[in-house]
């Protein structure tokens, strides 16, 4: 407690200092990540419209639709291989996509 009074004491801002202020538990891996992006977003040009025409004549469009699917990405090895430091496998942070599945996993209790 001492530590904390005597820092703030001698604590003095700058016009340039980010404060980043959340409550626990609240997501702060997100937060960094969207402060992140916008002290950095001026590092990037914004094109003026999400794609050209050329691009969207071309399958641009059905190409990232295609590579954004459900399907695309719980296919990928990534994603069905490898473990976390706490030995859970990556497969099991993804659901099969199928409605009405729960019902082979949740007994009466759980619901």
């Amino acid at each position: 407690m001492n530590g904390t009074l005597l820092t703030q004491r001698h604590f003095r801002s700058l016009d340039s200092d980010i404060l980043l202020l959340t409550t626990p538990k609240s997501g702060t891996t997100w937060l960094k990540a969207i402060v992140f992006a916008l002290l950095n977003r001026s590092c990037y040009s914004e094109p003026g419209c999400p794609l050209s025409e050329d691009e969207e004549a071309n399958g641009r469009v059905d190409e990232i639709l295609r590579l954004c699917s459900f399907d695309n990405l719980s296919k990928l090895e990534v994603n069905q291989t490898g473990k976390l430091e706490l030995g859970f496998e990556n497969k099991f942070f993804f659901r099969k996509g199928e409605v009405g599945d729960w019902v082979n996993y949740l007994t009466p209790e759980m619901i």
